[in-house]
């Protein structure tokens, strides 16, 4: 069985992801291969052979068709940081399922910036056979369901012809977080499907979340959340320490926006 860590940068993100690699190699005591998939940049080398990563690039994922559908159609209500426009190198998550990574059985997959508290094992102990594991994105929040995800109001015809494909049910159910997760690379979905369905439905109000979910979610139902809490009563993941009021970065074993780390 064989593992890889993956996480994924552009420039303007290179020292987070230094931030994220650093962490899983002290921290998260792993030993084995890291993958940087460099967005339309050439890495420091030397960061690279300190810490024995490895560079995979990829040819953009092509956007005219979505972001021309968005500029016709705006999105009803503005997300919170303009996503859709100032943030599409989210889109290159997708290349994460390219036959390139089956060279690995299973890919831990790590947002650039996010922070890895303890040992990797806490994840890596997981079932992750045919699965994708993700932590549940409503887990504290009992009114959240994946509508808030997509576009419900100036993409009629895309928002019918989506449920017509994956149900109206669909609107209504839990979906997972994906700034963290663990695949099966031997799982039936690829990249050029992933690809098709976002082009098909320009609906995505979170990016490449919404897309994720509708294959690996909805389609082929093989996302399994995270457990809340390691066998030691540990967090494995969240958010933000804020999600739990009064907790410290020392409890979790992984976390995307710590505010109590320095």
């Amino acid at each position: 069985m064989s593992t890889a860590v993956v996480t994924l940068c552009d420039a303007g993100y290179f020292g987070k992801a230094q931030n994220t690699i650093r962490d899983v190699r002290t921290r998260g005591q792993w030993q084995g291969p890291i993958i940087l998939v460099a967005v339309e940049f050439v890495p420091d080398p030397e960061f690279l052979k300190e810490q024995n990563v490895q560079i995979a690039t990829f040819p953009r994922i092509p956007l005219e068709q979505l972001l021309d559908a968005y500029r016709k159609s705006p999105l009803s209500t503005a997300t919170h940081d303009g996503r859709e426009f100032k943030k599409t190198t989210q889109w290159e998550k997708l290349h994460l399922f390219d036959p390139f990574f089956k060279q690995w059985e299973r890919i831990v997959y790590v947002d650039a910036g996010l922070r890895i508290l303890d040992s990797l094992d806490n994840f890596l102990s997981l079932e992750w056979r045919g699965k994708l594991l993700a932590q549940d994105d409503t887990w504290n929040d009992s009114s959240k369901r994946f509508r808030g995800q997509l576009e419900m109001v100036n993409q009629p015809e895309a928002l019918k012809a989506y449920t017509d494909t994956y149900g109206l049910g669909v609107l209504d159910e839990i979906f997972f977080l994906n700034c963290i997760w663990i695949h099966d690379t031997s799982l039936s979905v690829v990249k050029e499907e992933l690809i098709d369905v976002m082009n098909t439905y320009p609906i995505w109000r979170t990016n490449e979340m919404g897309v994720m979910n509708t294959l690996f979610t909805f389609k082929y139902r093989v996302w399994t959340p995270f457990p809340l809490t390691t066998p030691s009563g540990k967090y494995l993941f969240d958010w933000c320490e804020l999600n739990r009021p009064g907790t410290h970065w020392t409890q979790y074993c992984a976390l995307k926006y710590p505010v109590t780390l320095r």
